[in-house]
């Protein structure tokens, strides 16, 4: 199962998943989404993550993992 790059189609599934583990969605947006990298088992989306840059720093956030 590769890690890649979370694309716009991803969206909702990501926030799904989000919002299951109790992480906040509020404030993703299609620029922020940009930052995830997602992994599928089969067709459903088992984990997500993200770096939120801000300059020379980063910020892990987002880290989910599905049952």
């Amino acid at each position: 199962m590769p890690i890649v790059a979370a694309t716009s189609s991803d969206e909702a599934d990501v926030r799904r998943l989000l919002d299951a583990s109790g992480l906040p969605t509020a404030d993703l947006t299609s620029e922020l989404l940009r930052d995830f990298l997602v992994q599928r088992g089969g067709l459903d989306l088992s984990a997500v993550g993200a770096l939120e840059f801000a300059g020379q720093d980063a910020l892990l956030r987002s880290v989910a993992v599905g049952w």
